[in-house]
């Protein structure tokens, strides 16, 4: 049988509680289920400032597995989201939890990096694997068929000798069961002073920070462990680790590993944020306008329009400073507090490149040009001060309507982006680098050429480009996500990642 939830389990519930403003005490109470049974074990939610300054070591380890993943030369690099990380205290161990970013499965597959320290020295590191399964407008994760693969290799987690023998953690634990149990997960005031759940905290009084919440309920956990029993060795602390015999007077036995699942709360910020964006009456008139005009034969502009967000949801908009039938680029000039690029790719545009202009195909994804200007809109944006409430830098999105659907190009690792830019240049249509003639003939070649016009081809070819990682940009990624909206009788109901 399997196991699913919706995208809104406990976990993710009390994730998104950290990002909302203060609440009064009512509401406080509201989302916390005073437990009626006993509670099965207890998770706190810890921001990434506040392990680095509570357990800096154990933050240092994360810092260092997360450069070491994503340096990786193999595809499979990644790295670790450390702005929330699980943290379950068990007998003998404490379990680090973190989601993992960038990486080539996580489309089909939410990913988890697992690191667990033993009280005797010894420590493990996993990746687990929960396959994603879409169901109508719902997307779930089927956690019985979730599997868990080992990370060695690296000296200063797995230390030599330290330790006891942990039979199922040595090799690949298996799921032992999928169960229902309850648990409360906590999480931290997000002020300096770390106020836990309970204690008196200014955030009472305050915007400044966040109040800590404490919420229970039933979840879905994978208990882990030797498929068939453990193998019992040693003084009987074997770390079993999930299956074989347990004495339940025996205080130094190792409790089973148990996991629960925690999500890329990017990604669930970036899909609420479109659906915020394509749901407003302003920017969704707009795309009405534009769709008509990508499939009118004798428009070839490529129109769009920039909105900034006010406070409390509200949008203002204005056109592009270069819209020109010369100039068929769209060149918007970034302004503070704007949020969304929109444009349209007609189905054919004049190309001024040679002796004489002709009408030539457009590309239905984003351009090479198109790219380099949603690095330029981050950079941008985390260049500017601004006072705009809600507004963060990761909120900027760059919106294509095409005869093949709509798009959007998100911020999915800032890092990687602003290395991006710095290796492209920032002026490659006029003062184009050696680094961007690279990148610009390696996209010509990869997307363009070798689809031949095929819509589907290029769309396929875009994706896997931007999971690549270039030459031009020291062997990394461009740090870009790509989504695309998903149309219910003519309506945008969700945004889906590519």
């Amino acid at each position: 049988m399997k196991y699913l939830f919706k995208r809104k389990p406990l976990v993710v519930f009390t994730l998104l509680l950290s990002v909302y403003a203060c609440q009064n005490d009512d509401t406080d109470q509201n989302n916390e289920q005073t437990p009626s049974q006993d509670v099965n074990f207890v998770i706190q939610m810890e921001s990434g400032d506040h392990l680095q300054t509570m357990n800096p070591k154990m933050y240092q380890k994360l810092v260092q597995r997360s450069s070491t993943a994503k340096n990786s030369e193999n595809n499979a690099s990644y790295s670790l989201d450390l702005q929330t990380i699980q943290i379950i205290e068990r007998n003998t161990y404490t379990q680090y939890t973190t989601a993992v970013l960038g990486h080539n499965e996580q489309v089909t597959s939410l990913i988890n990096y697992v690191f667990i320290e033993f009280d005797d020295g010894a420590t493990y590191q996993f990746l687990i694997k929960y396959p994603r399964i879409v169901l109508g407008e719902d997307e779930t994760i089927d956690h019985a068929n979730a599997v868990m693969e080992v990370i060695d290799g690296e000296i200063v987690f797995n230390k030599s000798g330290i330790g006891q023998p942990r039979p199922c953690l040595d090799g690949v634990p298996e799921i032992i069961e999928s169960v229902q149990q309850y648990i409360c997960v906590y999480t931290k005031c997000s002020g300096n002073l770390n106020h836990t759940w309970g204690e008196e905290c200014p955030c009472e009084f305050t915007l400044g920070c966040i109040r800590a919440t404490r919420t229970c309920g039933w979840e879905t956990v994978n208990v882990w462990g030797c498929s068939g029993g453990g193998v019992v060795s040693g003084n009987g602390n074997d770390g079993t680790a999930g299956g074989g015999s347990n004495d339940p007077n025996d205080t130094n036995q190792d409790d089973p590993v148990v996991t629960v699942p925690i999500f890329d709360v990017r990604d669930a910020n970036i899909k609420n944020k479109l659906l915020e964006y394509s749901n407003t009456t302003l920017i969704k008139n707009k795309l009405a306008d534009l769709g008509q005009k990508i499939f009118n034969p004798n428009y070839h502009l490529e129109d769009g329009a920039m909105y900034k967000r006010l406070a409390n949801g509200q949008y203002t908009n204005r056109p592009p400073d270069v819209i020109t039938e010369l100039g068929t680029e769209f060149i918007p000039e970034f302004k503070i507090g704007e949020v969304v690029s929109l444009h349209i790719h007609a189905l054919k545009a004049w190309d001024y490149s040679g002796d004489v202009p002709v009408l030539k195909e457009v590309s239905p994804i984003f351009s090479k040009i198109d790219v380099h200007k949603f690095l330029k809109f981050r950079k941008f944006r985390e260049d500017t001060e601004e006072n705009i409430p809600g507004n963060n830098d990761d909120d900027i999105v760059a919106i294509l309507a095409s005869k093949t659907g709509i798009y959007a190009l998100a911020i999915g690792d800032e890092e990687k982006m602003s290395e991006a830019l710095t290796a492209l240049g920032n002026d490659p249509e006029y003062h184009p680098t050696q680094n961007w003639n690279s990148f610009r003939d390696r996209f010509n070649d990869k997307v363009l050429d070798n689809c031949n016009g095929d819509d589907d081809c290029i769309i396929k070819a875009f994706v896997e480009f931007l999971k690549d990682k270039h030459k031009e940009l020291g062997n990394q990624t461009l740090g870009i996500r790509l989504y695309e909206a998903v149309i219910n009788n003519g309506e945008i109901t969700r945004w889906k990642r590519l």
